[in-house]
């Protein structure tokens, strides 16, 4: 019996566009894992690890879904590049979903300790460089998919 990922909003968007919820299995742990690694970011039993400072942000339903969408489009990304094709769209959604998350963080650091908070501007800019730099791959390849 196949498990289904279930990250809400996320995967809605996904289905929108037209793409099935993912089934979660120890293969798939492992290709999550490496999608995350080759971002540069901790990972962990297939999951992205979030920094205390993303983890403790607030509102936390608003904060948690857009955790959940960035996870599903680095773990896209970095598969459909693994397959020699990205799509844009995925591509443009994480750039969003990463400076949506960097917005929410900085309304937050007042009550925020300096280092949690500079972890987790980090982490975002890691998650931000390395959608970047499929971006800049995808538009110069004749593979890419708009």
């Amino acid at each position: 019996m196949k498990r289904y990922m279930t990250a809400g909003p996320a995967i809605a968007a996904l289905v929108v566009l037209g793409v099935a919820a993912v089934p979660v299995n120890a293969q798939e742990a492992i290709d999550r894992l490496a999608a995350a690694t080759l971002f540069g970011l901790p990972a962990r039993d297939g999951r992205v690890q979030w920094p205390l400072g993303l983890r403790i942000l607030a509102p936390a339903n608003e904060a948690q879904v857009l955790r959940d969408q960035l996870e599903v489009d680095l773990y896209f990304v970095a598969t459909q590049a693994d397959e020699g094709k990205v799509n844009q769209v995925f591509i443009a959604i994480g750039l969003q979903t990463t400076r949506d998350l960097r917005q929410l963080l900085r309304r937050r650091h007042e009550g925020m300790a300096a280092a949690t908070y500079t972890d987790a501007m980090r982490f975002l800019d890691r998650a931000e460089r390395g959608l970047t730099q499929m971006k800049a791959i995808a538009t110069s390849s004749d593979g890419a998919h708009p």
